[in-house]
């Protein structure tokens, strides 16, 4: 997963440079949500979802020259959807559109493999989010070439195919991804056990379920439809919030990490989006939509849950040495609580500033850019930082006996 982690921090990277100029390429918020949606968060879900299939099914993974293949067709897909809307150039959106459904079609092929050979069947609900997600981003960006093409020329169809491709590719491509991997990645990261399963076995199926009645509602124009579909994925989210809570009330003996804070707040957002969608849905509000997607799902839960994987991924995928990797994972824990607060105080600031006539988008933008960049700040110089004497004093006391 190395590979996808280094490509997604450059896109990540480039996404923070492009936020504020967005005024001068006449694009509004589409170039630097694209820019983190398919370069950032698309490949480094690619790469997590091979790692934890590989993984978590005790697989042979896929060789290195064949995931450097796909990550280079995501890179050429990426690039070339941007370029094509930067350049007003559809036939390459086009290409990239294909480019990226093809890489991720080969992706899908790959983890289905992995699971059917499979010999641990405990995660294998696991490969359930994973096969699904896959199915969602394969339908997302399909609509979204098409859109991009001008294949919808009713401005009625355009606005409904639109509020369709956000949803799958943020709630189904991104949502059953992290939900299927936080089965698993919460507990470590806290240290301790996960909880048993069986409770989930039905959270995939009425996730994807209701995203499939979401997309049909808004299809053929019928909002309650939609609604219906979000109150089924919203309850899906529900049964994996009590599971959720019984990782969390799990006796611990470390603290917190940065990592885990980011990654609930990033699963509230995603159950706070899904339910303000089941009326929004139903009532057709594309343009609250549009804002719920954008700030709460692909800002709040997608973006965010990538920055704390970084913070707990990054430092154990590096050498396997216990001094320097407890190092590395403190060094990731500077400024980690105040990068929490402040990322998501500012989204909720844009959120609020666009829903109502309060100013505080702006504002909001500012505090979520600045939290970020720390973030990301970190993910590039967090081996550096780990040599401070501050850090090593701090790392002995974050990994000390909770009685000393």
């Amino acid at each position: 997963m190395s590979d996808h982690n280094l490509s997604g921090r450059v896109w990540a990277t480039a996404a923070l440079v492009a936020a504020p100029l967005m005024p001068a390429t006449n694009l509004g918020w589409w170039f630097p949500l694209h820019l983190a949606l398919l370069g950032t968060i698309t490949q480094v879900i690619v790469g997590g979802q091979l790692m934890f299939s590989a993984t978590l099914g005790l697989s042979r993974g896929p060789s290195r020259r064949v995931t450097l293949t796909q990550l280079a067709l995501l890179n050429l897909g990426a690039i070339l959807v941007i370029g094509g809307r930067l350049w007003d150039s559809r036939t390459a959106l086009a290409l990239g559109a294909a480019t990226v459904t093809i890489a991720i079609v080969w992706v899908l092929s790959l983890v289905d493999r992995l699971w059917r050979h499979s010999v641990n069947r405990r995660f294998t609900i696991t490969g359930t989010f994973y096969r699904l997600a896959g199915v969602s981003i394969i339908f997302g960006a399909t609509i979204g070439g098409a859109l991009g093409i001008g294949a919808f020329s009713n401005a009625s169809s355009y606005v409904n195919h639109r509020s369709v491709h956000m949803a799958l590719n943020v709630l189904g491509w991104a949502g059953l991804t992290v939900v299927g991997t936080a089965i698993t990645l919460l507990p470590t990261i806290l240290h301790v056990r996960a909880p048993k399963l069986r409770t989930l076995r039905a959270v995939p199926w009425l996730m994807f379920g209701g995203l499939t009645l979401l997309v049909t509602g808004n299809s053929i124009g019928f909002g309650p439809l939609a609604g219906v579909g979000m109150a089924s994925y919203a309850a899906g989210l529900a049964t994996f919030a009590v599971y959720v809570r019984k990782v969390l009330s799990t006796p611990r003996r470390r603290q917190v990490p940065t990592a885990a804070l980011h990654l609930v707040a990033a699963l509230a957002w995603l159950g706070f989006t899904a339910l303000s969608l089941v009326v929004v849905s139903a009532t057709a509000d594309h343009a609250a939509l549009r804002d719920l997607v954008v700030v709460g799902g692909a800002g709040g839960f997608a973006f965010q849950a990538v920055l704390g994987a970084w913070s707990f991924l990054l430092p154990s995928t590096r050498a396997p040495l216990p001094e320097l990797r407890r190092r590395e994972l403190v060094a990731m824990e500077l400024g980690g609580r105040a990068q929490v607060i402040v990322y998501n105080i500012g989204l909720v600031a844009v959120l609020v500033g666009l829903r109502s006539g309060i100013d505080s988008a702006l504002a909001g933008t500012v505090f979520v850019w600045i939290a970020a960049a720390w973030a990301l700040a970190k993910s590039w110089g967090f081996p550096l930082l780990a040599s401070l004497p501050a850090v090593r004093e701090r790392s002995e006391r974050w990994w000390a006996e909770p009685d000393r």
